[in-house]
């Protein structure tokens, strides 16, 4: 009797307001990442290698944040008006409001807000590298450029490291959300739903 009053309660299950969508499960939220992460290396990573490259070419961070912008000006507008991100698209989840419906601007700016903070830092250590190398009076190679951000980058090298664990941290945050919320979600006050089976 006594082992079965120290046993926690389960966790409660709420429901989103039309019964027609549940709130994503974790495991499908956690696949969802994991296609953002491919989206990631397949899309971010190949086009933002020529923009560094452009950056390094010209002395300048300014290809670099044009290519950013671009790319979370994309992220931003079917966030905000689709509800879609890279992994919830080919999971069939949505992101909403706690009505269900669209994200509003600011949420939808709130959410991916900690992502935009993470690629500013990573444009800074560019702009820091740019300068250092810059003062060496080397000739820039494209072969040799992620060794020269490498070399150049410093403590920023660990920083912007560092700072990518929040993919991590965002996703350990579903695990004891009753609603399957991330930190993101949380920041944002938004919930991530899929129809109900």
């Amino acid at each position: 009797m006594d082992r079965e009053a120290n046993i926690p309660p389960p966790r409660l299950q709420e429901g989103p307001p039309d019964p027609a969508y549940v709130y994503t499960p974790p495991l499908e939220r956690f696949a969802g990442a994991a296609v953002d992460v491919i989206f990631l290396h397949i899309i971010l990573i190949p086009l933002r290698t020529p923009a560094a490259d452009w950056s390094f070419e010209l002395g300048s961070v300014g290809p670099a944040a044009l290519f950013l912008l671009l790319y979370f000006g994309f992220l931003f507008l079917i966030l905000k008006f689709r509800g879609l991100t890279p992994g919830g698209v080919p999971m069939k989840f949505r992101i909403v409001d706690a009505q269900m419906g669209c994200l509003p601007w600011i949420s939808a700016l709130r959410r991916l807000a900690p992502y935009i903070a993470i690629q500013l830092v990573g444009l800074w250590r560019l702009q820091v590298v740019l300068t250092q190398f810059a003062a060496t009076g080397e000739p820039y190679a494209f072969d040799e450029m992620h060794e020269i951000i490498k070399t150049h980058g410093g403590i920023w090298n660990v920083i912007v490291f560092a700072l990518n664990s929040f993919v991590l941290i965002d996703l350990l945050f579903i695990i004891q959300s009753p609603r399957n919320q991330s930190l993101s979600d949380k920041i944002a006050s938004s919930y991530a739903v899929s129809r109900a089976a």
